[in-house]
């Protein structure tokens, strides 16, 4: 609830009384209320509001609802809550507030306001170390119990350590599926399994030479291969021409493609001129008849180029 020192001066009957806003309720009026209400005032011999008593009320209440609160009358309600407060509801906001306005009071040389700004800081600082006291009793709890939850479960899983080192012993090196394996780097270069090798720069710098050179070994044996004369080549029953490409016998072998890399020349002139084609299929030629038509279904007459493709010399 909300304090106030603001009343309002009722009257009951016969009966006046002034009742603080605190205690006033401001739901409709019911029925029965009013009847009782009515009563009171019959019974006390006070008589009843006007009709234009009634109307008055209630442009006061309209005007009330429609008012437009200044800024006055905003710092007055503030002010009028404040009295109220038992504390900020911001820490931080009221004490960088008081910490600014104390800094214009020394500057100004105001030392009543410097020392009056002062008291309420430290009185702030007071609250603020309560509040810290109460909320951190119960997080002080709820840290023991976490740092003992973690004290046993660290001790359990040395224990279990233990035991699985005690049972590698007595059973040996068993493959489990639901174990996770071990898959740590190694390096390629190490010289004992026992001594691993720590990485320096001058080991980057000595494996970067050591590429650099293989790079430079295999560009060299790439060009001491031998070129092949299209001239010099043998040729086979078609005149078709093959190449292999020659490497040093004391070069390996550095690429698997070159395995596949030589030239083919085919010359279908020279093979037209100097091997005469055999069908293997005997043709017979074809007659066109003017005056009758034959029988059965005529025969067409196979091109030499496409003999040539289904033989697959072209």
């Amino acid at each position: 609830k909300t304090k106030t020192k603001v009343g309002l001066k009722l009257r009951h009957g016969k009966d006046t009384r002034i009742f603080r806003l605190q205690f006033v309720s401001n739901a409709p009026l019911s029925e029965s209320e009013f009847d009782k209400w009515k009563k009171a005032c019959i019974e006390g011999n006070t008589n009843l509001p006007t009709v234009s008593h009634i109307e008055q009320k209630q442009r006061d209440i309209k005007y009330a609802l429609e008012y437009r609160f200044s800024t006055a009358d905003v710092e007055k309600i503030l002010a009028s809550k404040k009295k109220f407060d038992t504390g900020p509801k911001n820490f931080a906001m009221r004490k960088a507030d008081l910490t600014k306005r104390r800094d214009m009071a020394a500057t100004n040389g105001e030392h009543d306001k410097y020392e009056e700004y002062k008291k309420e800081l430290d009185e702030l600082e007071r609250k603020a170390e309560d509040l810290d006291k109460k909320r951190c009793s119960t997080i002080s709890t709820i840290s023991f119990i976490n740092d003992r939850n973690r004290k046993n479960n660290i001790s359990r899983a040395y224990l279990g350590i233990r035991e699985e080192e005690k049972r590698k012993k007595i059973e040996g090196e068993v493959d489990d599926p639901f174990t996770r394996r071990k898959t740590k780097p190694k390096l390629g270069n190490t010289k004992s399994k026992g001594q691993p090798v720590e990485m320096t720069s001058e080991l980057l710098k000595k494996l970067e030479e050591e590429k650099a050179a293989k790079l430079a070994a295999a560009a060299e044996a790439a060009k001491k291969t031998v070129e092949i004369k299209p001239t010099s080549l043998p040729k086979d029953e078609y005149g078709v021409k093959f190449g292999k490409r020659s490497v040093t016998s004391k070069q390996p072998k550095l690429d698997i493609f070159d395995a596949h890399n030589f030239d083919i020349n085919i010359d279908v002139d020279e093979i037209q001129s100097n091997q005469p084609i055999t069908p293997s299929i005997s043709l017979k030629p074809v007659t066109a008849s003017s005056t009758s038509t034959p029988a059965g279904p005529t025969k067409r007459s196979l091109k030499l180029d496409e003999w040539k493709r289904k033989r697959g010399i072209m």
